[in-house]
């Protein structure tokens, strides 16, 4: 997409997001992309951040296989609305499932904050403090400085799992 229509793409697709219409943002992702246009990664997270505000986390996971189907750049953007939307929807196994590859199969350099999300969620579900743990090592395997958030998540799933 070139200039004024990426930004009244994604503006469009920001506004129906904003009123929680996940549908209608993925319908006009989808209809610029059926237009032979390539939407920017920006585009699509704010299509799946709509979807992230509708707690529609299978949308957006359909949404990032998609791009990936389609060989589009998956960015730290993109891997915070997928965690982001998981977490909204109660589905925390499921941050955790979508986090570790992105790490490691995609080689997206996510930030202590996309850790933080996904520890955070892991000590929503009881059982899940093995999770919560193996995000801070996995954060510091990748040279992130864990915060007082990081251990915090950690010791809060933890001690749900009593």
């Amino acid at each position: 997409m070139q200039g004024n229509d990426l930004q009244q793409c994604t503006s469009t697709i920001v506004a129906f997001g904003r009123r929680h219409c996940w549908e209608e943002a993925l319908a006009t992702l989808e209809e610029k992309s059926t237009a032979r246009l390539r939407p920017s990664a920006i585009v699509h997270a704010a299509a799946l951040q709509a979807c992230e505000r509708a707690h529609r986390w299978e949308q957006a996971s359909a949404g990032l296989g998609s791009l990936l189907q389609k060989g589009a750049p998956v960015n730290t953007l993109i891997c915070g609305r997928i965690i982001g939307a998981c977490d909204k929807s109660m589905q925390w196994r499921w941050a955790w499932h979508f986090l570790a590859p992105m790490t490691s199969t995609l080689s997206i350099e996510c930030d202590i904050v996309k850790y933080n999300i996904a520890a955070g969620a892991s000590g929503k579900e009881s059982g899940l403090w093995q999770h919560a743990l193996g995000l801070l090592q996995l954060a510091t395997c990748e040279r992130l400085e864990l915060t007082d958030v990081s251990y915090n998540s950690a010791s809060s799933a933890c001690e749900k799992s009593r």
